[in-house]
Formats: C-alpha cells, sequence, structure tokens
C-alpha cells in the first residue's frame, strides 16, 4: 500500500472504502446461509435475524399527559411511531424530539415529499429498514408517486428525477453512509437549484434521520402494520426485508 502522503480527502475516505469493502466481502464469502443476505440499492446486506425489542415499549395507558402529544403524530402520520413509546421512558426526549420533527419536517421551503425521499435515500445508506418503510410510507402520503419512489434507488440515471432533486438525493446518500462521503462538488451542484436557506432544510432532514436510523436501529424498533404493509408491497422487489424490525 502506497503512502497516504499526498492523498487528497477524498482518496483517504476512498481507501477506508475499499478496506471496508473487502471485509464484508471476506465475510460474505464465509457465510454458510446465503439466504440471510440481500441486495438493497445495489449492495448486498446482511438479514438481520428477528429479534425483540432492546427497550421496553410504555404502555400509551400510562401517557395520559402526552394524549395531545400523540394525537398531532396520529393526525401527521396516520399512527404513533413506536419508537415515540421507547422515548417515553425519558418524557423530556419524547416532548423535545416532537417539537424539533415537527419543525424539520413540517411546512417549509422544501417540498414535503421531496423531504420524505431525501429521507428515505439517507436511511438506506445507513441500512435503517425502519425508516425505510417510514420515509416511503409517508412519501406517498405526501403525493409522491408510488413509481417515482421505486425509482429513488436509481435516482441518478432514472429521468423521473429532475437535476434539482438528484443534487439533494446525491448529498443524502453520502451523507448517509460512514465514512459520510459529502464532497464540495456536491453543495456547489445543491447551490444551483437551493438558496441557502433550503439546504439548511435540506440537512437538517438528513440530520433528524441520523438521529432516527441510529436508535431504531440500535433498540430493534418494531414495525407498525402500515409503514411494514407498504414496504413490504413497494420495497421488497429491491430486497428489503423487516428483519429486527417485524412484528412479534
Amino acid at each position: 500500500v502506497p503512502s497516504p502522503d499526498g492523498w487528497t480527502a477524498h482518496e483517504i475516505r476512498l481507501r477506508h472504502f475499499c478496506n471496508r469493502a473487502d471485509a464484508v466481502a471476506q465475510d460474505l464469502s464465509a457465510e454458510s446461509e446465503p439466504q440471510r443476505y440481500a441486495t438493497v440499492a445495489g449492495r448486498q446486506s446482511r438479514q438481520l435475524e428477528t429479534t425483540m425489542p432492546r427497550i421496553e415499549t410504555k404502555e400509551r395507558t400510562e401517557l395520559g399527559d402526552f394524549e395531545a402529544l400523540f394525537k398531532g403524530v396520529e393526525d401527521a402520520m396516520g399512527f404513533v411511531p413506536n419508537s415515540f413509546y421507547t422515548f417515553a421512558h425519558w418524557p423530556e426526549l419524547m416532548q423535545s424530539f416532537a417539537g424539533f420533527a415537527g419543525t424539520v419536517l413540517g411546512p417549509g421551503t422544501i417540498d414535503a415529499g421531496l423531504k420524505q425521499l431525501i429521507a428515505f435515500t439517507s436511511s438506506n445508506a445507513s441500512g435503517c429498514r425502519y425508516c425505510q418503510a417510514h420515509t416511503s410510507h409517508s412519501a406517498e402520503k405526501r403525493g409522491v408517486d408510488g413509481d417515482k419512489i421505486a425509482a429513488v434507488f436509481e435516482y441518478e440515471t432514472s429521468p423521473i428525477f429532475t437535476a434539482a432533486e438528484r443534487a439533494a438525493l446525491r448529498v443524502a446518500a453520502r451523507a448517509g453512509s460512514v465514512p459520510n462521503g459529502v464532497e464540495d462538488e456536491d453543495f456547489d451542484e445543491l447551490r444551483k437549484h437551493y438558496s441557502e436557506r433550503e439546504i439548511v432544510e435540506i440537512v437538517a432532514v438528513i440530520s433528524l434521520f441520523g438521529f432516527l436510523n441510529r436508535w431504531n436501529d440500535t433498540v430493534a424498533t418494531e414495525l407498525e402494520a402500515s409503514p411494514l404493509r407498504f414496504a413490504d408491497a413497494h420495497l421488497a422487489a429491491h430486497g428489503w426485508q423487516p428483519g429486527k424490525h417485524a412484528s412479534r
């Protein structure tokens, strides 16, 4: 391996990515049960076995003081995500999160449907199947056509997407990766289509789901019936499975 002296930041990240890819490939070749892997967005990912939520969910009946909050969430989503019932062990967290998420995903300068596609693309890069189900389902509820949701896996080449949408989704995909792959050139492309205020909104959506991806994947949040049905119907062809988020 040549010395990294003089390498650009991009080359260093690329070397790190290649090293990680080699390690994953070795794990895949050693795996004796190939059905435990599926291709998601062009890459193989481990089909995690069903497990129990790692934090016990609170019952809604225990949380009467927050009924108005839950009704507001239901009005926006059609259901209360199970993550709220784990947040509820720390009520201040649940309240502050609800306010933050409401601001980021509420009315703003970026189209509500595009916000959900940005959230989906970032969550797909992160590998959080819970959030992939939620955001694809929410995109449909906000008027995104089912064909466009299915095509988001190929947003770079699909004619369904505009140059502006591709620029936002590219940043979402690279920001959701580890290590973060966003380059200055990506922001140069964003600025061709969006104001600084709009870019802040895009990055806020990505960042909100950075938290949600890690929360729900870490605690194995159980998927609710409605987004589970939607993802089974619209994402399974791309290798999506609920894995550890399956209903118990």
